[in-house]
């Protein structure tokens, strides 16, 4: 008769609730990081309820920049080696964020990131892992619907909407012949940040996002879209605009997740900082802001005030289209932080400067009177993105403005930081927000 043989428990529930990290647990079996996974695996248990970590204590230990990596295709090392980090770093940081090796691979399903900008539309999405950013003007022109005008639209494959007995030119090719042609009025789909009340907006819309996001079978993609806060300096909401952004994306196939444009420039330029700081979008139609204490929002709001206002005010004052002058503002050649020598460049200046403190009154003002406010023991820092942004000059007036004024709170020393892509940040951050809600 044999022996009655009792099955050993798997070694590694020993380690169960233990509270020692996963380079503990290597050092007392003499193995390495894979074999203590593999061994998860095998047994079917989780790699989060062995391993017990305090993110605080390692790092670059943030779910955020490791969860870009779920589905990426890539390995821990070539993790660790694009992020310059100790393999064991990089599996603290995933089994942290309740994640497991297997995650990383990758998946046909779609993420999409949408940032639905006054001026302009962009689209975030990775190929292989790599960001690739897409965009388009948010803008139309109305043309004659003759038989001529489409043959012409057609040979030169340029985008177009027709519309009953209307023809609309879209998107780039929108703005580029409204340059050239100054008796054909460039019109916007969309002002101060939501969807305009101008004939043909809708369509126009409609027809560019599609452009940029194309149609998907795969189930379960996903697609996150920006929509501003509720201004706070004029009587206007944002629930029309965000259920009709909702229609486009569910018709091309997506499943739609609306993100706060704040937020989303939160998510990319307070990274570095814990999530904590003062993210700004500074757009066409509007400016964003979301201050924000460890990944939590305590402050959402929006102003009016914005790249649109200056171009059409400065327009006003000097006598020309505002199109030439939107043109100026985006060539290069002013710096609003000198002293201007033209009636043009005096008139930009004027109006950025009246637009930044515009926009942090506004700030102050509703944190202040905000019952939730979260109290800063230390300086923070602001994070700075949208085409706004762009002009020279921009950092340094920024600060001057914001240290004039009797802000609730101080920012730390070269704490202004303008985003190293400050055009793709809100579509960026959208992207991340749609990669965390399918895990």
């Amino acid at each position: 008769m044999g022996r009655l043989i009792t099955p050993q428990k798997p070694w590694i529930l020993t380690y169960v609730g233990s509270g020692k990290n996963i380079i503990d647990i290597c050092r007392e079996k003499n193995t390495d990081i894979n074999t203590v996974l593999n061994e998860c695996k095998v047994h079917s248990i989780d790699p989060v309820e062995v391993f017990r970590f305090d993110p605080s204590k390692h790092k670059d230990a943030s779910t955020h920049w490791i969860l870009r990596y779920i589905h990426s295709g890539k390995t821990i090392k070539d993790i660790a080696e694009e992020k310059k980090l100790e393999e064991s770093e990089v599996l603290v940081a995933l089994t942290s964020a309740g994640k497991q090796q297997a995650d990383l691979d990758f998946r046909k399903r779609k993420f999409l990131g949408l940032d639905v900008g006054t001026s302009k539309l962009l689209r975030a999405n990775r190929v292989d892992g790599k960001l690739n950013i897409i965009s388009q003007r948010n803008a139309f022109i109305e043309l004659p619907s003759d038989t001529s005008t489409l043959r012409s639209l057609t040979r030169q494959k340029v985008n177009y909407v027709k519309v009953d007995d209307k023809l609309y030119l879209v998107g780039d090719n929108a703005y580029d012949y409204g340059n050239v042609f100054p008796y054909l009025e460039l019109k916007r789909p969309m002002a101060n940040g939501m969807l305009s009340i101008e004939p043909g907006a809708l369509p126009v819309i409609g027809e560019i996002i599609k452009a940029l996001l194309g149609t998907t079978e795969e189930l379960d993609s996903v697609c996150a879209y920006s929509v501003p806060a509720v201004p706070v300096d004029m009587h206007k909401l944002v629930q029309f605009h965000t259920d009709v952004i909702e229609g486009i994306v569910k018709q091309c196939g997506y499943i739609p997740i609306v993100v706060n444009e704040g937020v989303a420039v939160a998510n990319v330029g307070l990274e570095p900082y814990d999530l904590t700081g003062l993210a700004l979008s500074f757009g066409g139609g509007l400016i964003n802001a979301c201050l924000m204490f460890k990944g939590l929002s305590a402050l959402q709001i929006s102003v009016s005030h914005a790249g649109d206002f200056i171009d059409e005010m400065s327009a006003k004052d000097i006598g020309v289209s505002t199109i030439q002058m939107t043109a100026l503002k985006e060539s290069d050649v002013i710096d609003i932080s000198q002293t201007q020598t033209t009636r043009e460049g005096q008139a930009i200046k004027s109006y950025y400067i009246l637009c930044i403190k515009h926009a942090l009154f506004e700030i102050a003002k509703y944190f202040n009177a905000s019952t939730e406010k979260p109290h800063f023991q230390e300086p923070i820092h602001i994070a700075c993105a949208g085409g706004g942004v762009l002009i020279p000059g921009f950092s340094e007036v920024f600060e001057k403005e914001f240290n004039a004024m009797d802000m609730p709170f101080d920012i730390a020393k070269d704490g202004v930081n303008i985003l190293d892509d400050p055009l793709s940040a809100t579509s960026l951050g959208c992207l991340i927000e749609a990669e965390l809600s399918g895990e």
